[in-house]
C-alpha cells in the first residue's frame, strides 16, 4: 500500500466526487483526488507554518527586530521629537524640553539683582572697548616700576624740567641750603630751604584722595567707586547711566559722558609745580592699610580697597561669604562640586531617565500601551485574535492557547473585540474551515457557527438471482458472500442463496471518524 502523492503548494477548490463517478483508485484516481488535494494543502500549510515558526522564533530572538523604531534603551530619535513640557517646579528626572530650558533661563535672569541687567551701561561707560582688558593692560605695561626708584625713566633731564626740579640733579644729597633748589609753585606759593615738618599733625591744606578729604589728622578708608573700581561683588552689565550720579575723585559721573580728571582730584601734583607747604607728616598716616606720611607716593591695590584686581577675580578668594546654591547643590568655593543631569533637568550622556520607573504620560508602541510600569509584547506578523497553529504546548508571553478559556477582556481590549463573550473557541482536535463568504460551497454558515461531522453519501448496486449463482452481483461498497445451509431450487438445480454484504472500507479508508489527512499543532491567539 503506498501513500498518496503530496505537493508542498495550495490547491484551489476540493474535487466533489459525483454520484456518476466510477470508484478509480491509485495515483491521479478520482477516488484519491479529494484526499490527495487536501494532503497537498496541509502539505503547503506545513511548509508555510514551519517558515513562520522560524521567523516568529527569529524575530523573539532578535536584539533589535524592529530597527526602525527607537529602542527603549539609549533611544537616538530623529526628525522633531516632542515631550510635555513639565512644571518649572519639578525637580525629577523627566525630559527637559526647550521650553522648559527658555522658561528657566528666563526665570533664572529676571530674579538676578538689578546689577546684573545693567552691564550694557557699564559697556558704554567704558567706551565699548571689546578688549578693555587688553587696554588696561598694555597701559600697566608701560608704567615704571617702583623697584627701579626712576631708573627707567627714559629721559630723565626732561622729567627733572617737567618737575620743576631743574639742577636739583647735579646738587648734593643732604640737608644743606646749597642742597635744596628753590621752587616756585605756579600758583605764587614758595617751597622753602628746609627738611619736613617733622612736628606737623595737620596738612596746612585739606587734600582729597580720591574724592576723600584727607588733611592728616585721622586715617581714611576709600571704597572701590572712590578709584574707579568695580565692587567685589559683581558688574553692571547694561548700564549706560547711574541711577545716582556719583563721584569720581571728586568729580560728578553718571555714565553719561567721558569725565577728566586732573592731578589735584586724585591728590598728585601738576606737572607745572609742586606743593608749597608741609612735605612729611609729624605722625604717618595708613590709607588703606598702606603708611603715608607724605615723603614719597604710595600704591594701592585693589585688595587695599577692596575691590576686584583688573583681572575681574579675587585673587586670594578661597571661600564665598555667603554660600550659593548652582542648581540645588551648595557651593561656596571650598572645594569642586558636580552637577548631574537631573540637577539641571536633563538625560544623562547615556540618553536615559537613570531613575524612571513610570512615564509621565503613557504611549503606544505600535499601538499597545506603554507607561513603563510592565512589559509589552509588541505586534508581529498577526493581529490579535488570529488563531496560528504553534508547534509547543506552551504558548509564547503575549498568547493564549485556543482551548475555549475564558479571558480578562478588560486587560485585552482588543482580543476582546475580536471574541465578545470572553471566551476563546476550543480548537483542540478541530478542523478550522474557510467561511464561505457567498461562495456558495458551504451556505449558509456565519463567522464561529460550528459544524458537526458528516461523510458524503455512498451508494451501490446489488442484482440478484435465484436462477444462476453466477447472475448475482454486486460493486462499489456492496460485495456477494454465499449463505451457508440455504438451498433456492430452480430448473437449474439447487443453488445456495447468496447475502450481499455492506463495507465502506472496500472503497475508502475507514476509521472512527470522518477526517483529511493532518498534522496535529496547538492552536494559539495573540492577546494584545
Amino acid at each position: 500500500m503506498a501513500n498518496l502523492s503530496e505537493q508542498e503548494s495550495w490547491i484551489d477548490g476540493i474535487y466533489q466526487l459525483e454520484t456518476s463517478d466510477p470508484v478509480v483508485a491509485g495515483p491521479g484516481g478520482i477516488s484519491n483526488r479529494q484526499a490527495e488535494q487536501l494532503a497537498s494543502r496541509t502539505a503547503y500549510l506545513k511548509k508555510m507554518q514551519e517558515t513562520t515558526g522560524d521567523n516568529l522564533q527569529k524575530h523573539l530572538a532578535a536584539s533589535d527586530p524592529h530597527s526602525q523604531y527607537a529602542p527603549k534603551n539609549s533611544p537616538a530619535l530623529t526628525g522633531t521629537p516632542t515631550a510635555p513640557t513639565t512644571a518649572q517646579t519639578a525637580n525629577n528626572t523627566q525630559i527637559a524640553t526647550t521650553a522648559f530650558v527658555k522658561s528657566a533661563i528666563a526665570a533664572l535672569v529676571n530674579g538676578s539683582p538689578a546689577t546684573l541687567d545693567t552691564l550694557q551701561e557699564l559697556a558704554n561707560a567704558l567706551g565699548n572697548d571689546p578688549n578693555f582688558s587688553t587696554t588696561i593692560l598694555n597701559k600697566l605695561a608701560q608704567k615704571l616700576e617702583k623697584e627701579q626708584n626712576g631708573a627707567d625713566i627714559p629721559d630723565k633731564a626732561k622729567f627733572l624740567a617737567n618737575i620743576g626740579l631743574k639742577s636739583a640733579a647735579t646738587r648734593t644729597v643732604g640737608t644743606g641750603a646749597s642742597d635744596i633748589p628753590d621752587i616756585t609753585i605756579g600758583d605764587g606759593r614758595y617751597l622753602g630751604k628746609t627738611t619736613t615738618a617733622v612736628a606737623a599733625t595737620k596738612l596746612a591744606a585739606a587734600r582729597k584722595i580720591a574724592g576723600v578729604l584727607f588733611d592728616g589728622t585721622a586715617d581714611i578708608a576709600l571704597m572701590p567707586e572712590n578709584i574707579g573700581a568695580l565692587p567685589a561683588t559683581g558688574t553692571a552689565i547694561a548700564a549706560t547711566k547711574l541711577a545716582i550720579a556719583r563721584t569720581i575723585n571728586g568729580m560728578a559721573f553718571d555714565g553719561t559722558a567721558n569725565i577728566a580728571l586732573t592731578p589735584a582730584s586724585v591728590g598728585a601734583l601738576p606737572t607745572a609745580g609742586t606743593a608749597a607747604a608741609s612735605t612729611k607728616l609729624a605722625t604717618a598716616r595708613k590709607i588703606n592699610g598702606v603708611a603715608f606720611d607724605g615723603t614719597a607716593d604710595i600704591a594701592l591695590t585693589p585688595a587695599n580697597v577692596g575691590a576686584l584686581p583688573a583681572t575681574g577675580t579675587a585673587a586670594t578668594a578661597t571661600k564665598l561669604a555667603t554660600a550659593r546654591t548652582i542648581n540645588g547643590v551648595a557651593f561656596d568655593g571650598t572645594a569642586n562640586i558636580s552637577l548631574t543631569p537631573a540637577n539641571v533637568g536633563a538625560l544623562p550622556a547615556a540618553g536615559t531617565a537613570v531613575a524612571a520607573t513610570k512615564l509621565a504620560t503613557a504611549r503606544k508602541i505600535n499601538g499597545v500601551a506603554f507607561d513603563g510600569t510592565a512589559d509589552i509584547a509588541l505586534p508581529l506578523d498577526f493581529p490579535a485574535g488570529a488563531p496560528i497553529p504553534y508547534p509547543l504546548s506552551t504558548p509564547p508571553t503575549g498568547w493564549l492557547k485556543c482551548n475555549g478559556q475564558a479571558f480578562d477582556k478588560s486587560r485585552y481590549p482588543i482580543l476582546a473585540s475580536r471574541y465578545p463573550s470572553g471566551f476563546l473557541p476550543d480548537l483542540r482536535g478541530e478542523f478550522v474551515r474557510g467561511w464561505d463568504d457567498g461562495r456558495g460551497a458551504d451556505a449558509g454558515r456565519g463567522l464561529m457557527s460550528v459544524q458537526g461531522d458528516a461523510i458524503r453519501n455512498m451508494t451501490g448496486s446489488i442484482a440478484v438471482s435465484t436462477e444462476n449463482t453466477g447472475s448475482s452481483t454486486a460493486i462499489g461498497t456492496f460485495s456477494v458472500t454465499g449463505i451457508g445451509g440455504t438451498v433456492a431450487t430452480s430448473g437449474f438445480g439447487n443453488r445456495g442463496i447468496p447475502r450481499f454484504d455492506f463495507d465502506a472500507s472496500r472503497v475508502v479508508p475507514t476509521a472512527n471518524e470522518n477526517r483529511p489527512r493532518n498534522i496535529a499543532f496547538n492552536y494559539i491567539v495573540r492577546a494584545a
